[in-house]
């Protein structure tokens, strides 16, 4: 599923540039594009691709090397957004499919490409929201630090309430069966 260069353009580049180059926060390019998708499902987040004038030559790569020593993580990541995102109201067994089967079937290779689009809606959501909240307002190191640190204590929240979402989701499937 992620055997082959990762090119992000435009504004999410331009932010992944200043996450791990500029700013340091993270060490790779992967290491955002990883937590992005989690912190972009979390907060509702997602965005199309934005190569408006200002970013139209800005491009970061994450290269095949880097995605297959993750490989196992990036499916877990993958596979947990595909059975949880259900904004067409699918069915159970629907998210099953999407997760565990589409990209496993030559016969449901549109299905695989539709859900790679709205997986990587969610990682240029995840990019904007590190940025807003780590970067975009920080005027010396020491902003950096209180907004990490604010950033991660509001991430257990949302955790939390991601967990009750999943938990209510299956009692009322149990219930209804």
């Amino acid at each position: 599923m992620f055997r082959a260069d990762i090119d992000i353009k435009g504004k999410h580049a331009a932010y992944i540039k200043q996450l791990v180059d500029d700013y340091k926060i993270f060490a790779l390019n992967l290491d955002v594009y990883m937590s992005s998708a989690l912190i972009g499902y979390i907060n509702g987040r997602k965005e199309d691709i934005d190569i408006s004038e200002e970013f139209s030559d800005v491009v970061s790569k994450i290269g095949t090397q880097a995605l297959l020593k993750k490989e196992i993580e990036l499916d877990l990541i993958y596979r947990l957004i595909m059975l949880l995102d259900n904004t067409k109201n699918s069915t159970l067994e629907e998210q099953i499919n999407r997760a565990f089967r589409a990209d496993s079937h030559s016969s449901l290779k549109e299905l695989h490409k539709e859900n790679m689009s709205v997986f990587n809606s969610y990682v240029r959501g995840g990019i904007t929201v590190l940025y807003e909240e780590l970067i975009r307002d920080s005027t010396v190191r020491e902003d950096q630090f209180k907004n990490i640190h604010d950033f991660v204590k509001g991430l257990d929240d949302d955790f939390n309430l991601v967990v009750e979402e999943l938990a209510e989701r299956e009692l009322k499937s149990v219930l209804d069966a």
